[in-house]
């Protein structure tokens, strides 16, 4: 009796103090919630949410059969067993709840694991990616070797006049545009392109604007002679400027890649000749 009295006083005081917990704890009860759920419930697997819940079930069970105990409760409806019995349980619920840590454990591993995993997979793509990358460099590199190793040179310039000598006529004014093969390669299908030029301006006959083969070394070129450079094409002394603006030539290097070099030096592949 004397332990049931103290039971039931502390039963009363317990319930007070919960009364009072409860109206000061209103404000942070939402944020409790929250923080419980996040800390015990979230990010956890199917099978350890299942531990947990019979962990508390039983553990409910165990409290309500010690209550019964001290209180020396015996529902005719309840049949508890004996102490033994609760013994048994009690170690139960720490094998559900050692099993709960270990399997924690183990998913914390899995998760160390993994992100080990996914780091070493994308140090080896990063890694790939810059081998892919300089393989490419490199081939487009030995690709454009040839072709950045051809050039055009192109002049234009007036006879010289004997010293002493007052002629009637200028010299006539000689522009040149040559093609030059690299050595240690050969260009096949080159052909040069002739603008339209000022008038009065004559192609000399032995000029040479196509190729079937040009081995290192060779070379092929363009000559046109004229008395008068029209302002229409811009100041004669920018003679010059204005062919390497207007020639272009078209080959194909040894690997048969074809390539359009104009007379400024910009190179590009092309994949069709218009």
């Amino acid at each position: 009796m004397a332990v049931r009295s103290a039971v039931q006083v502390l039963s009363y005081q317990a319930k007070s103090l919960a009364a009072v917990a409860a109206a000061l704890a209103i404000p942070l009860r939402c944020n409790v919630q929250t923080w419980i759920v996040m800390k015990f419930f979230s990010k956890r697997t199917t099978l350890e949410l299942a531990l947990i819940a019979v962990s508390i079930i039983l553990a409910g069970l165990l409290v309500f059969a010690v209550i019964g105990l001290l209180t020396g409760s015996r529902a005719a409806d309840i049949n508890w067993g004996a102490v033994a019995d609760w013994a048994t349980a009690a170690v139960t619920l720490m094998g559900f709840i050692g099993a709960i840590a270990a399997l924690r454990v183990q998913s914390a591993a899995l998760g160390l694991q993994t992100q080990q995993y996914n780091q070493t997979e994308e140090e080896k793509r990063h890694k790939q990616e810059t081998e892919d990358a300089e393989k490419a460099a490199a081939e487009k590199e030995e690709k454009w070797r040839c072709a950045k190793a051809v050039s055009i040179e192109v002049g234009a310039q007036r006879g010289s006049q004997m010293p002493g000598q007052q002629p009637v006529h200028k010299p006539p004014l000689t522009v040149i545009c040559e093609l030059k093969a690299p050595r240690g390669f050969f260009l096949t299908e080159v052909a040069m392109a002739i603008p339209d030029l000022p008038a009065g301006f004559r192609i000399f006959e032995e000029s040479r604007t196509r190729a079937a083969r040009l081995d290192g070394g060779q070379s092929i070129r363009w000559t046109a002679q004229g008395p008068y450079w029209s302002p229409d094409f811009g100041p004669e002394h920018d003679a010059k400027t204005w062919l390497r603006n207007h020639t272009s030539v078209t080959f194909k290097d040894p690997d048969g890649n074809t390539w359009k070099l104009e007379g400024t030096q910009d190179l590009k592949e092309v994949f069709y000749v218009g």
